[in-house]
């Protein structure tokens, strides 16, 4: 059971040393090292100090934080049709894995998207063609149990074409959305 002094927050850069978003880069990166075994050709990392430090400016940048720790994190964005919004980059440190955290992450950003009057929420999963990888199949129950559907697939290598060169198995990048109900 999680201790009540768990809070969930945008973050804010004077909320921050360096080295705790240095800390936020090291979660989200391993999170995803681990995530996505055998996906990459190389090891490569999510994310970077320098682009965190963006994502924090510009408000996109959602923590868990538990006795001080971060020990969860998740990105939104507002896309350009001004009805949808996006999420990714969602992190959990294992320490803190399978008690509720992700849920509430996934809670407070579809709050943000309501009170920002979006009516859709969206994300995209990438998973292996020709297997299953573990993490995937539960992320994908996982996020069918919360109310997301797996719509169409896009190529990730017209999508992202530097990212596709990395890849050491073929990928299909799935885009799951959920309608969002207005308050």
């Amino acid at each position: 059971m999680m201790d009540q002094t768990l809070k969930i927050y945008f973050a804010k850069r004077n909320d921050f040393s360096d080295q705790t978003i240095n800390s936020i880069c090291n979660l989200i990166n391993k999170t995803y090292e681990k995530g996505e075994e055998g996906l990459w050709a190389v090891n490569s990392n999510r994310t970077s100090v320098k682009e965190l430090k963006k994502n924090i400016r510009n408000n996109q940048l959602i923590v868990a934080e538990e006795k001080g720790l971060i020990i969860g994190t998740v990105l939104v964005k507002k896309m350009k049709d001004g009805i949808t919004g996006e999420f990714g980059m969602l992190s959990v440190d294992i320490n803190y894995k399978r008690k509720g955290i992700g849920n509430k992450l996934i809670k407070k950003v579809e709050e943000w998207a309501v009170s920002n009057e979006l009516n859709i929420m969206k994300l995209e999963l990438l998973t292996p063609s020709n297997w299953k990888h573990h993490t995937k199949e539960f992320l994908k129950k996982w996020y069918s149990k919360l109310g997301y559907v797996p719509q169409e697939k896009e190529s990730i290598k017209k999508k992202y074409p530097e990212l596709f060169l990395l890849l050491k198995t073929d990928c299909d990048l799935t885009i799951w959305t959920k309608k969002l109900k207005a308050n």
